[in-house]
């Protein structure tokens, strides 16, 4: 199962789950159109727009980026990968070593960097799926998100290239600071399986759906289900 989020819907939690650099957002996404910019991961601050990081399927360039912004006075450090399709379960992520330093990844192929430099981000309060949730909401169109993660750590190539094909996020549990999987054998919840307890609250009454085709990961010795699923 997958979450899926129309139009003023999203998934939040008032807490920044990571407040400094390195870290790393990675989820799967489905779009419904091309037309509309589609919000998939966001940390920033919830009383303003000014310092933000997030990754997002952009409409204008047809290419998935990962960003570093300080609204307030238009500065930006931006990474674009490839282009992005609808009606298709995709892979995306931001790996964000520093404010100037960001990579994006779609379908564990990375792109190109822009070469300015952003404010550094500070503030952080609220972490958000699906949606921009700063003083002004932007929540794009309709789209189903899964298997969402955040590490606060710079994960390598090799690594996004292991979650693009399916790999579960729980096979890299170091630095793993969220992990909401928003379905299937985990259930129809916003519960963060990472055991820190990031669970989500929903803006609106987002429905489940079929999920991404997701490769099938053992557990690591010694580890139950109950540790990871709560049954």
């Amino acid at each position: 199962m997958a979450v899926e989020l129309g139009t003023n819907e999203a998934l939040y939690i008032d807490q920044a789950v990571v407040t400094a650099f390195p870290f790393t957002m990675a989820c799967w996404f489905y779009a419904y159109s091309l037309a509309t910019n589609q919000p998939c991961m966001w940390v920033g601050d919830k009383t303003s727009d000014i310092y933000l990081c997030r990754t997002q399927a952009n409409a204008a360039s047809n290419q998935f980026m990962a960003r570093v912004e300080k609204h307030a006075t238009s500065t930006y450090r931006t990474g674009y990968a490839a282009s992005w399709t609808k009606d298709i379960w995709q892979h995306g992520a931001g790996v964000f070593d520093g404010p100037n330093s960001v990579q994006a990844y779609v379908n564990g192929a990375a792109g190109a960097e822009q070469t300015a430099t952003s404010g550094v981000p500070a503030g952080y309060d609220r972490t958000a799926l699906g949606c921009g949730m700063g003083l002004t909401p932007y929540y794009g169109a309709r789209k189903d998100l899964a298997y969402a993660a955040i590490w606060s750590a710079a994960q390598t190539p090799a690594v996004i290239a292991d979650l693009a094909v399916g790999v579960c996020p729980l096979k890299y549990p170091d630095n793993l600071e969220a992990f909401w999987p928003l379905g299937g054998e985990y259930g129809e919840n916003y519960l963060d399986r990472s055991g820190n307890g990031h669970d989500l609250t929903a803006v609106g009454t987002p429905a489940f759906v079929a999920d991404p085709p997701l490769l099938p990961y053992r557990l690591p010795f010694g580890v139950q289900k109950s540790q990871v699923f709560g049954w």
